[in-house]
C-alpha cells in the first residue's frame, strides 16, 4: 500500500478518534516531515460554516494545527482527541473542527488538588439484604441463610458456581459498582458480565425454571451469554427487555439518562418494551453491528448501523462520546473518573461534542474540554464546578 493511501486512512481514522498510539505517532511523523503534508492535513480538517465567521473561542484549522504541534513536541506520549460540532437549527449546517490536545502544565484552577473518587468498594447485596464490601479480605462467599457456597471473589471479579448452592427457589443477589470503577461477574450458567461505573445489577445465584432473567437496575453492561437453546436469556431494564440465546452485546440503561441503547456484537437479540409479553413477531431484531436507541422523553426508537467499538470501548479503558450535549458529557465524565461535576453552564442541545479520552487524568480531560467547549472550571472540596 502506498503511503498516500496509508495517509488518507490515518487522517480519516484520526477524524473518527480511532487511532491507536502507534498509528497516531506515524501520523504525526508524517505531519512534521514537511509543510506540504501540513497543508494537506489542514485542508482535510478545514472549518466551514457557509462563509460565516468562526464563533468566539473556536480555533481556525491553522491555529488548531499549530496548537497541536506545540503540544506534540513537549508531550508525545499522552493524547486527547476531540472534535466539536454545532447543530444549526434552520439550515442543518454541520460545523466540524478536529483538535488534538496533549497534556500540559496546569495553571491555577482553584484551591488544592482534586481528590478523585474511586476508593469506594463494590457492594454485593445478598438475598437477605445483608451487604458485603468486596475487598481483598473477602474471597469465599457464603449465603447468610446457610444455603451453601455462592462463589469466589478473586480481587477483580466475582464468579458464581451452580453446584454449591442448595436453595430450591430462585435466590437473587445484587452488585453495585461505584463511580470511577468497573467490575465483572461470571454467572452460574457461565455467562460473563462486565459492568461499567455506577452500574447496579440484580441476578439469580442459580438460574431456575425454563428462563434466565437478570435485571439492569441502572448502568451499562457488556455481556457474553452462555448458549442454552432450551433456556433463553433475558436482560430487563425499566424501559426495555432483551431476549438472547448465545450472544455478545452492550446494553446501557442509566436511570439518570434519557436514552437507553443496545448494541449487538455477535449473535442475535430481540427487543421489546419492558412490560410487554415477549413475542418474537413483535420484537425489534438486531443484526451484528446494529444498535437500538430508545429516547424516553419522546418515546422514540431508532435502529441503525453503528461502529460497535464506540459503544464497547469503555471496557477497554476508553471513554468515547459522539455528538453529545455538554451536560450529558459532564455527567459521563464525572461517572468515569469518580468525581462530582456540577454543571452551571446552562447550555442546551445546540452544541454537541465528540471525542475520546483514555489515559488522561480528570484535570487533563477538563482542561482540554474547557478549551474546546469554551467554559471555565474550578476545583472545590466536593468536586468540580463548571461554568
Amino acid at each position: 500500500m502506498s503511503f498516500k493511501g496509508r495517509k488518507d486512512i490515518l487522517i480519516e481514522r484520526h477524524m473518527e478518534g480511532s487511532l491507536n498510539a502507534k498509528e497516531e505517532e506515524e501520523l504525526w511523523r508524517w505531519l512534521n516531515s514537511n509543510r506540504k503534508n501540513q497543508d494537506v492535513f489542514e485542508s482535510r480538517i478545514s472549518l466551514t460554516l457557509e462563509g460565516k465567521p468562526l464563533p468566539e473561542g473556536v480555533l481556525s484549522e491553522r491555529e488548531a494545527l499549530s496548537d497541536v504541534k506545540k503540544r506534540i513536541v513537549a508531550h508525545e506520549n499522552r493524547h486527547v482527541r476531540l472534535w466539536w460540532r454545532r447543530s444549526a437549527i434552520a439550515s442543518a449546517v454541520v460545523l466540524l473542527v478536529l483538535l488534538g490536545f496533549f497534556s500540559q502544565e496546569w495553571g491555577d484552577r482553584g484551591d488544592g488538588v482534586l481528590n478523585v473518587a474511586g476508593s469506594e468498594n463494590v457492594i454485593l447485596t445478598l438475598s437477605d439484604g445483608n451487604e458485603v464490601a468486596l475487598t481483598e479480605n473477602v474471597s469465599r462467599l457464603e449465603d447468610v441463610k446457610g444455603k451453601g457456597f455462592v462463589g469466589v471473589w478473586n480481587g477483580k471479579s466475582l464468579s458464581y458456581q451452580a453446584n454449591g448452592f442448595q436453595s430450591l427457589s430462585e435466590t437473587f443477589n445484587t452488585v453495585r459498582v461505584p463511580s470511577g470503577k468497573r467490575f465483572s461477574i461470571t454467572l452460574s450458567d457461565g455467562s460473563q458480565i462486565e459492568m461499567n461505573s455506577e452500574t447496579e445489577l440484580r441476578y439469580p445465584v442459580v438460574f431456575k425454571g425454563n428462563e434466565r432473567n437478570i435485571e439492569l437496575l441502572s448502568g451499562e453492561i457488556y455481556c457474553k451469554i452462555a448458549k442454552n437453546k432450551h433456556k433463553p436469556f433475558y436482560v430487563n431494564s425499566s424501559r426495555l427487555r432483551l431476549r438472547v440465546l448465545g450472544t455478545s452485546f452492550n446494553f446501557s440503561a442509566y436511570q439518570n439518562e434519557r436514552k437507553s441503547s443496545a448494541v449487538l456484537v455477535e449473535g442475535s437479540v430481540g427487543i421489546i418494551p419492558r412490560n410487554d409479553v415477549f413475542d418474537i413477531k413483535k420484537a425489534i431484531l438486531l443484526d451484528p453491528g446494529e444498535a437500538l436507541v430508545y429516547d424516553k422523553m419522546i418515546k422514540k426508537v431508532v435502529k441503525s448501523k453503528v461502529r460497535v467499538a464506540d459503544y464497547t470501548a469503555w471496557k477497554d479503558g476508553k471513554l468515547i462520546f459522539k455528538t453529545m450535549p455538554l451536560n450529558e458529557l459532564l455527567l459521563r465524565l464525572g461517572r468515569w473518573y469518580g468525581v462530582r461535576i456540577e454543571d452551571r453552564t446552562g447550555r442546551g442541545d445546540s452544541y454537541t461534542y465528540s471525542g475520546t479520552f483514555d489515559e488522561e487524568s480528570i484535570e487533563e480531560a477538563l482542561d482540554a474540554l474547557s478549551k474546546l467547549c469554551d467554559f471555565n472550571f474550578r476545583l472545590t472540596d466536593n468536586g468540580v464546578v463548571v461554568e
